[in-house]
């Protein structure tokens, strides 16, 4: 995990990421590079809602996967 990533997880986490914009963006990246898989169920479940919404794109030409295994 880079420090990028680290340092994005712990402004989420504490609350000082506030803008949908940023948060939307970070879960985009987080799906992009799969680092999404390694984190708790809570940030599957809040990208699932993203994704539904249509707020992040699911980066996978079987996204019924990805979709069942975040929701595991």
């Amino acid at each position: 995990m880079t420090s990028d990533i680290v340092n994005k997880i712990m402004d989420f986490e504490s609350g000082e990421m506030t803008s949908t914009e940023q948060i939307v963006d970070f879960f985009q990246e987080l799906g992009d590079s799969g680092m999404i898989f390694s984190l708790q169920g809570h940030y599957h479940r809040l990208f699932n809602q993203l994704a539904e919404a249509g707020l992040v794109k699911i980066g996978s030409d079987r996204p019924d996967q990805i979709m069942s295994e975040l929701e595991a």
